[in-house]
């Protein structure tokens, strides 16, 4: 009797452990007379977006079935999932992937006869990363703590088409930023971690990641790249840094898989070309800009977020531009988030390799070059901001106060609500300028309080007496035009910062009444 009661609980556990199974009726097809091909993204040890979805996808002969098998670490099935080839002989398979976990899985394909087949092992479902664009730039200087460290088996990059062990050799950058959300999310420590690299060695155009589909679908776009010569009608022959060029051998061996988050960087050779060429930089690279993100959305529509990382410091006259244009296109995309990193310049003695301190620039910019971003502070800006533990703090409102003689005595702009500034990082501000109606910079006071700067508009500030013999005793009001943060190209000391993160860059235009 004890027996049956025993059997019985066993039984019923095999029961509901086979019904999880997806079952399907697979169809035998078109008998297979030669192998079938499978993308190149799916291979041996390979990490994938855990809880997303996995396309899997190849050629054969038309007509024939193809059968994928997804079984966990004990060799039981998870999955199982067909497709019947086109006339073109294409399948696609779309896999609901499991969740995260340390444990590994087996895929097997193969036609309905399994007369042909393949076997894809140690496959981990964990959190899988994109970084696109330029190269990030590593410093010589600050960011080889790493070196020496093991990576774990279950950290991993994928650098043109092949998957292979996450090293400090390979990316300093990488090793950090997995490091980095190993140490905001302890979850993450024994779990698979993998970033996919699809960058540009020198630095790219924005227009050479987009798809010649998309350039001629938008006209503005089309019209800057032929009124400039970089027009191709034929991208069968484009080298490098040509339209669509990035398109054609980054993103589209890429867009099949998931992500989690995709980090983008580039920025500087846009403003200088388009500055040789003499167009109106703003709206040309925001039309491409917009273009990019959208086509992003398209092609990655489960990842959770786009990460642009900001133009850093540089000694390009005008370059803040770019900031100003990256910020205002992020805003556009519910998905994106602008990554501040103006101040995180490693800044050097020219010639030597003495790092100059934010709190001890005493020398011209003659004297001192840029080595890279500090890439300790960038990854944990990074990951900090892509958890949504801290907002880059921006300027929500703006509001004029007037006196009774309805005279605008002072200018509030008034933050993030959960914005309240430390006094010790702002006691010195380099960023934050005011320009009068002829577009010069003019002295004010203001001071923070919480979320608040208040600019005070006193007459011994904004009037000038003029020194002319003809009109002696006359005086020149400034009126006050323009409210900017961060728009210089160089920006390194004593910045305002919120919790240990730079506030977004702005610019504010004011009507004088």
């Amino acid at each position: 009797m004890k027996k049956i009661f025993l059997i019985v609980p066993i039984l019923f556990l095999i029961y509901a452990c086979t019904s999880c199974v997806n079952r399907v009726e697979i169809p035998i097809g078109k008998d297979a007379t030669k192998d079938f091909s499978v993308n190149s993204h799916i291979a041996n040890d390979a990490v994938y977006q855990a809880s997303n979805f996995l396309e899997i996808s190849g050629k054969a002969e038309s007509g024939v079935v193809i059968v994928m098998t997804l079984l966990d670490y004990r060799g039981f099935v998870v999955e199982k999932i067909y497709d019947i080839t086109d006339n073109n002989g294409s399948w696609k398979i779309l896999l609901n992937t499991p969740k995260l976990s340390d444990k590994n899985y087996t895929i097997k394909i193969a036609d309905s006869k399994e007369k042909f087949k393949k076997e894809y092992t140690n496959i981990r479902f964990g959190e899988v990363w994109l970084v696109l664009g330029d190269k990030i730039k590593e410093s010589l200087f600050m960011d080889t703590s790493e070196q020496g460290k093991t990576a774990s088996e279950n950290q991993m990059f994928y650098i043109d088409g092949k998957w292979q062990l996450a090293s400090e050799t390979i990316s300093v950058f990488g090793m950090k930023l997995i490091n980095q959300m190993i140490e905001k999310n302890h979850t993450l420590l024994k779990s698979p971690i993998a970033i996919v690299f699809a960058t540009s060695d020198e630095l790219s155009n924005a227009y050479s990641w987009l798809s010649k589909d998309i350039i001629d679908s938008r006209l503005s776009i089309k019209k800057y790249l032929e009124s400039n010569g970089l027009y191709k009608e034929d991208i069968n022959n484009i080298t490098e840094n040509d339209m669509a060029y990035y398109y054609e051998t980054k993103l589209k061996n890429i867009e099949k898989f998931s992500f989690s988050k995709i980090i983008w960087n580039q920025g500087l050779k846009d403003f200088t070309d388009m500055k040789l060429q003499n167009v109106k930089f703003e709206y040309d690279y925001s039309q491409i800009l917009f273009n990019l993100f959208s086509e992003l959305e398209g092609l990655f529509s489960t990842t959770t977020d786009i990460l642009v990382l900001q133009e850093s410091s540089n000694f390009v006259q005008g370059s803040e531009q770019l900031r100003k244009v990256q910020n205002n296109v992020c805003s556009y995309f519910a998905k994106c988030k602008i990554i501040t990193t103006y101040d995180l310049n490693v800044v050097v003695k020219k010639g030597t390799n003495e790092i100059i301190e934010k709190e001890n620039i005493k020398y011209t910019q003659d004297e001192i070059e840029i080595q890279g971003l500090n890439l300790d502070l960038l990854c944990d800006r990074i990951v900090t901001l892509s958890m949504d533990k801290n907002d880059v703090a921006s300027v929500n409102n703006i509001l004029q106060v007037y006196n009774d003689e309805k005279m605008v005595t002072s200018i509030k702009l008034i933050f993030n609500n959960n914005v309240r500034f430390d006094l010790k990082d702002t006691e010195k501000i380099n960023g934050l300028e005011f320009f009068d109606e002829n577009d010069e910079l003019i002295e004010l006071d203001y001071e923070f309080v919480d979320n608040q700067i208040i600019i005070f508009l006193s007459e011994e500030v904004i009037q000038d007496e003029i020194v002319d013999d003809e009109k002696m005793g006359e005086v020149m009001i400034h009126k006050i035009s323009r409210i900017s943060y961060a728009q210089s190209n160089f920006i390194y000391d004593n910045n305002i910062t919120v919790n240990g993160i730079a506030i977004h860059p702005f610019e504010f235009i004011l009507e004088n009444k």
